[in-house]
């Protein structure tokens, strides 16, 4: 396995290097999960949205069956794509179940906070009691967001929030609400799509490690605590983006690719959706 593992605030422990399949067109995905996971990633993220669950779960069972891996070995995470309520989401878990086929969802997260949050995740808790789903959280939800969940006295809190986050993205008072109640972040686009490569201190530094720039950016996040998605189709790249844990960024080149922040989002935004 690549990488150490996060202890989430429900006490699981999640492999921290995941492997995004965002925008993987289904002839490919199969395929880029397998090799992700013959590369070392232990961590799958999926969601209704991407229309990929089902070849995500056949890769991982593929993976298994080749290797003798364990199904408690990978972790697999989904997202639900229409927040209708708790009846919608109840039918919605079911079917992303039967989509995946591997028996239960480690992490399942509202994929954005348009819709009846709080029905949805009633529903996410008692799936979590009945042992569809081991963890639940949340994704691109801003601090007022959580704070209206967190409010309602849920039974479980959020474990993870899923965001933007990059050199270019920190994101930071989203990051510091979550720290403040123990909610880990996952970074989607961790390297920003390669809209940002290019840039002149990401490239000094890259060079000072003898590193491509994908790797700084996720070694950055993996630094930050953070639950990096890296996302590719070519097996040398998913290869690549995980040869991340033989060296480690200085305080000072922390601060540098800290400061690069500018707000960039290669992505959407609804964190500062004032509903």
């Amino acid at each position: 396995m690549l990488g150490p593992l996060v202890t989430l605030n429900c006490g699981l422990k999640c492999p921290q290097l995941g492997f995004g399949t965002y925008t993987t067109r289904l002839g490919q995905c199969r395929d880029s999960v397998y090799a992700a996971l013959q590369a070392g990633y232990r961590h799958i993220d999926s969601a209704q949205m991407y229309h990929n669950e089902r070849q995500c779960g056949e890769a991982i069972q593929q993976f298994m069956q080749d290797t003798s891996t364990k199904r408690e070995e990978i972790w697999f995470t989904t997202k639900l794509q229409d927040l209708s309520g708790y009846e919608h989401t109840r039918r919605a878990i079911d079917g992303s179940l039967k989509e995946c086929g591997l028996g239960y969802i480690d992490l399942f997260l509202l994929h954005s906070p348009y819709g009846d949050r709080l029905g949805c995740w009633k529903a996410m808790e008692e799936a979590v009691q009945e042992g569809k789903i081991r963890a639940i959280g949340v994704s691109n939800f801003g601090p007022h967001h959580i704070q209206q969940l967190l409010d309602s006295q849920p039974q479980i809190v959020p474990a993870v929030n899923q965001i933007e986050l990059h050199p270019f993205c920190s994101q930071q008072k989203v990051v510091e609400y979550c720290q403040q109640h123990n909610i880990v972040l996952a970074a989607y686009a961790p390297l920003a799509h390669g809209e940002k490569f290019g840039s002149r201190k990401l490239l000094a530094i890259a060079h000072k490690y003898n590193k491509n720039e994908a790797q700084i950016m996720i070694r950055f996040l993996l630094q930050k605590g953070f639950i990096p998605l890296p996302k590719s189709t070519t097996p040398s790249r998913i290869k690549s983006n995980g040869e991340v844990f033989d060296f480690e960024l200085t305080k000072e080149d922390m601060q540098t690719l800290q400061n690069l922040d500018e707000d960039y989002h290669s992505d959407w935004n609804p964190t500062i959706s004032p509903l």
